[in-house]
C-alpha cells in the first residue's frame, strides 16, 4: 500500500479552514447578539434606576407639600449615565422630566418601551405633581458620571411653590 507524500497535510489544512469558519460565524453573529442583549439589560436597569429616583424625588415633593411651612428634607437620588432628571423649565411648573438616551439603540431600534422614540432611541417620562415647584440651584438640570449621587433639598417655606434646590 502506498501513500502519496503530497497530501500529509491535508487533514490539518481541512481543520484550520473549519475553525475559521467557525470563528468568523462567532464574530459574525454571535457576539453582535450578545453585545445587543448586553446594552438592552443596561438600558432596563438604567430606565428603572431613573425612574426610581425620579419618583423618590416626587414623593419628597408630595410629603413636604403636605407636611406645612417649615418641612424640609435633604435627599440622594442616583441619575444614571446617559440620563437626565429636570424640572420643567417654566416657574411653578407641576413636572419632573426624565431623559435617557439608550444604550441598545445604535444596534436596533427601541420597540414597546413607553416614552421612547424608536427613531431616535431617546425615552421619556413626565411626572405631574400635585404641588408646584420651583426648581434652584446650579444644576436645576441633572445630569451626571454613572455610579454618582445628587442631593436635592426641597423645602415649604409657605409660598406658593416647592423649593427643590440640586445641590
Amino acid at each position: 500500500m502506498e501513500f502519496n507524500t503530497n497530501v500529509k497535510g491535508q487533514a490539518s489544512i481541512e481543520f484550520l479552514f473549519v475553525m475559521l469558519i467557525a470563528i468568523v460565524f462567532i464574530v459574525a453573529i454571535v457576539q453582535p447578539s450578545a453585545d445587543l442583549a448586553s446594552n438592552s439589560t443596561k438600558d432596563v436597569a438604567n430606565l428603572t434606576q431613573l425612574k426610581i429616583s425620579a419618583e423618590k424625588l416626587a414623593s419628597t415633593i408630595e410629603f413636604v407639600s403636605l407636611s406645612g411651612t417649615g418641612t424640609r428634607q435633604t435627599i440622594t437620588i442616583t441619575v444614571p449615565k446617559e440620563s437626565t432628571l429636570k424640572c420643567d423649565p417654566a416657574s411653578n411648573s407641576t413636572k419632573i422630566i426624565t431623559e435617557y438616551t439608550a444604550l441598545s439603540h445604535a444596534q436596533q431600534p427601541i420597540i414597546g418601551v413607553n416614552g421612547c422614540d424608536k427613531d431616535t432611541g431617546i425615552c421619556t417620562n413626565t411626572i405631574i405633581l400635585q404641588s408646584q415647584i420651583m426648581c434652584e440651584g446650579n444644576k436645576p438640570e441633572v445630569a451626571i458620571p454613572e455610579g454618582q449621587t445628587l442631593n436635592v433639598k426641597v423645602e415649604n417655606n409657605g409660598t406658593p411653590s416647592i423649593q427643590v434646590t440640586f445641590i
